[in-house]
């Protein structure tokens, strides 16, 4: 198969997964606006902060690592898996035993909220590693299966949990059982396209030779969790839980929006880490790349205009009467979609080009400047200022991200 015909047959797949998380993301949004109360909802999104923002420690860069490597050495895919699940085991290990050693000071409640979290984060650490394979292998169709299954799961157990009324620790349990279903189906398909569960042993050795580089992506991506949740804690530190929900519930239809650009990552990191491995593929590799960026621009300009003109309609449609002061808020976020859509491209240009630290420090800066924002607007303009913090930062990582990439890859 062509380059061209299979980049075109894994996108499609791609999309069709980011497709389905996106309806069924958005179902369990209009699910639990309807049903808590801003209050509740705000608690509840809280929660998820710390959920995605732990998500990090789990993988610290190893999935985007595994890609790269076995994309240019297959024969050694066990070698590299065991790599990423050694370190997941050990992070599961040590944060179980933390919250055994300060069980004391917890009450019974959140002691069994904090475990489902980080059982909930283990597992989703767990399917990014084993899902490293089929994207390096290039067969995206793996993922839509499990995705699926995954999605729907989570929809109907979340149906039953917020009309049963079974409160927030139920909430989580679905997650939980949804994201285990899913996990367990990717290892199936995972298994069939290379024989590495056959070969299960711990590799200390790999963690220890690569853990210098998956500390500066696993540095990188915490800083993406903490700048995209900083509004979620600045809010709660700075005002109450209802100005976190009436921020925080377009911001998860708003970073829904951004699974167009994060469907091409998986494709495209193979790709650009073979062009730039190869000297004579430097003109392909301009021509690749500037498409995207056109390609990227485009898509998120279209979703922009669309965003800001048809907020005042399907915010209140989609989240319910309570969120009504919410369409200002994701009117705001719209004008920030270019900004996030090219940055993720120059996302995957500095992974497959290892310049992993300059990733770090652009978004340091963008953490920077996001809470100095927040500090400044939400207390005279709330959830609105959040809002405008995000529009500023990500500008600003936009114009870092054409300065650092430009001056580096004079020097590849």
């Amino acid at each position: 198969m062509s380059h061209n015909k299979l980049f075109a047959k894994n996108l499609l797949f791609t999309f069709s997964s980011r497709g389905v998380e996106i309806i069924a993301g958005l179902a369990v949004v209009a699910l639990l606006t309807r049903f808590l109360d801003l209050e509740t909802y705000g608690s509840y999104s809280v929660m998820m902060a710390v959920m995605w923002v732990v998500l990090p420690i789990f993988n610290l860069g190893y999935p985007r690592i595994l890609v790269r490597e076995i994309s240019q050495q297959q024969t050694r895919t066990a070698h590299f898996m065991m790599i990423g699940l050694t370190w997941n085991l050990f992070v599961t290990l040590v944060l179980f035993t933390a919250l055994f050693l300060f069980s004391f000071r917890l009450s019974g409640y959140e002691l069994l909220l904090y475990a489902l979290i980080i059982g909930n984060v283990a597992i989703m650490a767990v399917t990014q590693t084993v899902g490293s394979v089929y994207v390096a292998f290039q067969r995206m169709h793996y993922e839509t299966g499990p995705t699926l299954l995954t999605m729907l799961l989570l929809v109907l157990l979340m149906t039953g949990v917020v009309f049963s009324d079974l409160g927030m620790l139920a909430i989580f349990t679905a997650y939980g059982l949804a994201y285990l279903a899913g996990l367990a189906v990717s290892i199936l398909l995972t298994g069939k396209l290379f024989p590495w569960l056959r070969q299960l042993a711990l590799n200390l050795k790999g963690v220890q030779s690569t853990f210098r580089e998956s500390l500066y992506i696993g540095i990188f991506q915490l800083l993406v969790q903490l700048y995209l949740y900083s509004g979620n804690f600045m809010l709660k530190w700075l005002v109450e839980y209802d100005d976190v929900a009436l921020f925080q519930a377009p911001f998860r239809i708003f970073t829904r929006l951004q699974i167009v650009p994060m469907s091409f990552m998986p494709v495209l990191l193979p790709i650009f880490s073979r062009l730039l491995a190869d000297s004579g593929s430097r003109k392909d590799f301009t021509r690749t790349s500037r498409s995207i960026f056109m390609l990227m621009g485009g898509i998120g300009l279209l979703l922009t205009v669309c965003c800001f003109f048809l907020a005042d309609f399907f915010i209140p449609l989609l989240l319910g009467e309570n969120f009504t002061r919410s369409s200002a808020v994701f009117k705001v976020l719209s004008l920030s979609i270019c900004f996030f859509f090219l940055n993720t491209v120059f996302d995957t240009l500095f992974i497959a080009s290892r310049k992993i630290q300059y990733l770090t420090l652009i978004q340091l800066s963008g953490l920077l400047v996001c809470a100095a924002v927040n500090l400044i607007l939400v207390p005279e303009m709330s959830y609105i200022g959040s809002s405008w913090a995000i529009f500023i930062s990500s500008g600003t990582m936009l114009l870092a991200n054409i300065y650092f990439w430009y001056s580096s890859y004079q020097r590849l």
